[in-house]
């Protein structure tokens, strides 16, 4: 049986009864589904739209909680931050799948994105006079995966992309194109951003091999937001936190017995290495929306990740 999230009006050490419930009259208001009273309180300006309680929830994240469409589209329509996280790291798009209406999360999944190029638009003059300013380069990165499971790391997957900057232009050539059938597929992908290029120009995606391109857009149609929606819905919902409060570099050394500080020659560069240390990456996840069938097929494609081998829908069939 799947256990709904309650929300709880805040509470305020002395305060009680009546004092409590109107100490976030917003709040308030969304709890109890009230839209004459959220309008009227956005109206007047009373109430910040992005006000926090004391649990760091806003008017959406309780609206959602208690699964109230009504409050949820207007407070939405009045443009209510969708990626804002409360204390315990979940924001209004989370707490709308944990409820499981799919109504509300397809509204909040499009009004996340409408924020989300509201957000980059507002950015992109900060944007070009950082790419302006950096100098051009290119650069290689290589990567892998390595496991404490023997001959595991053979099979992992592993790369090195190749990062051209010129202008406000980024350019990364990629061979990983995509997972088979026990193995990972390669291929050779480019990925072209233009930071100051026209809008729907800007991101394009290239198949060297194929030699076919896909232009970037800026809005989905109906039909992939419904296949994301189905995505939300039928896996885990994930907060990850990274805190480096703690954090320390110390200087590494090589050497068994007389040891010093490593140094090597990079290019016309001296490179000094440290060590990290206190680093800390805290994963939460949520499942109270997912089915046992939901559970096994997420489990079972995880294991096919890490043994490089995809398994098919058929086999998640229950007879």
């Amino acid at each position: 049986m799947a256990i709904r999230p309650v929300a709880v009006m805040p509470k305020f050490g002395h305060m009680t009864g009546k004092e409590n419930l109107e100490a976030y009259p917003l709040h308030k208001a969304a709890f109890f589904n009230d839209t004459q009273t959220i309008l009227q309180l956005l109206r007047n300006g009373r109430r910040s739209i992005s006000e926090k309680d004391m649990h760091g929830n806003t008017a959406l994240h309780i609206a959602t909680m208690l699964g109230h469409r009504e409050a949820t589209a207007l407070l939405l329509a009045n443009n209510a931050p969708v990626r804002t996280k409360n204390v315990d790291g979940w924001n209004p798009l989370m707490e709308a799948i944990s409820y499981g209406d799919r109504q509300i999360i397809t509204e909040m999944l499009r009004k996340l994105k409408s924020q989300t190029r509201e957000h980059l638009s507002q950015r992109k003059p900060h944007l070009l006079k950082v790419f302006k300013e950096l100098g051009d380069f290119y650069l290689e990165v290589k990567w892998d995966f390595q496991s404490w499971i023997p001959l595991l790391s053979r099979i992992l997957p592993s790369d090195v992309c190749l990062i051209y900057k010129k202008g406000t232009k980024l350019r990364m050539d990629t061979t990983l194109a995509d997972f088979g059938e026990r193995n990972w597929e390669r291929g050779d992908i480019t990925f072209l951003y233009d930071a100051d290029g026209p809008r729907g120009n800007q991101f394009i995606i290239m198949d060297n091999k194929t030699k076919v391109f896909q232009r970037g857009r800026n809005e989905e149609s109906e039909m992939e937001v419904d296949e994301e929606v189905d995505v939300l819905m039928s896996t885990d919902i994930v907060n990850a936190r990274m805190s480096t409060k703690t954090i320390s570099f110390q200087p590494a050394y090589s050497g068994w017995v007389f040891k010093h500080a490593r140094e090597e020659q990079l290019g016309d560069y001296p490179v000094t290495f440290f060590t990290v240390d206190g680093m800390k990456l805290t994963t939460r996840k949520r499942r109270e929306h997912l089915s046992n069938e939901d559970v096994k097929k997420n489990k079972s494609m995880l294991t096919s990740l890490a043994t490089g081998s995809m398994v098919g829908d058929d086999e998640f069939i229950v007879r």
